[in-house]
């Protein structure tokens, strides 16, 4: 009877996991395909339009010092009254350049577009933390979490590297103790 009852658990738990890796799939399809389809195709519209534009300008003292100046694209006319003519214009140039670079945004309506994508990316993620937080229901499982935090994607050269908060930890070390057996002494 009670072997019944395992048996049972462990079909209800790889079934909970196949259902979040299908999940898991779909959130990542469906940002690769708006990733692929709307946000880049936008992206390079945008920059072949009108490209964003360096937000500073370099200017050069008498004495050979080269100093840099910021623009700010909350205070557009920040450097319209500068005693210098040579601020004045540098600053005009990249206003010129920043509105243009925002009209084209505007027309092709990139913050909608954007937060799609953002919110795509968020359900790839939440989808993502329930496979970590859910129990694993067999060896794969835990190999796909070990892969998800550790692996080669993620600790190559250059990569992001492994990143494992608490909770992510506490559930694998769970699923480690529950599939692999508890250890006889714990650190």
């Amino acid at each position: 009877m009670q072997e019944a009852m395992v048996m049972e658990r462990t079909d209800e738990a790889t079934a909970r996991w196949a259902e979040l890796l299908a999940r898991r799939a779909a959130a990542k399809t469906a940002l690769e395909a708006h990733t692929e389809m709307v946000l880049k195709p936008m992206t390079d519209a945008i920059e072949r339009t009108a490209p964003r534009p360096d937000l500073w300008f370099d200017m050069e003292a008498k004495s050979g010092q080269v100093a840099r100046f910021f623009f700010d694209t909350n205070r557009l006319d920040a450097w319209d009254n500068h005693v210098s003519p040579c601020f004045r214009e540098a600053a005009a140039s990249i206003r010129t350049a920043w509105l243009d670079y925002a009209a084209a945004r505007a027309a092709h309506d990139s913050d909608a577009v954007e937060a799609k994508n953002e919110e795509l990316c968020a359900a790839q993620g939440d989808a993502e933390e329930n496979l970590l937080m859910a129990p694993a229901p067999d060896v794969a499982a835990l190999l796909w979490k070990l892969h998800y935090l550790f692996g080669a994607d993620v600790c190559r050269p250059g990569g992001p590297g492994p990143t494992l908060n608490a909770e992510w930890a506490i559930a694998l070390m769970a699923d480690v103790e529950a599939l692999l057996g508890e250890p006889t002494v714990h650190p």
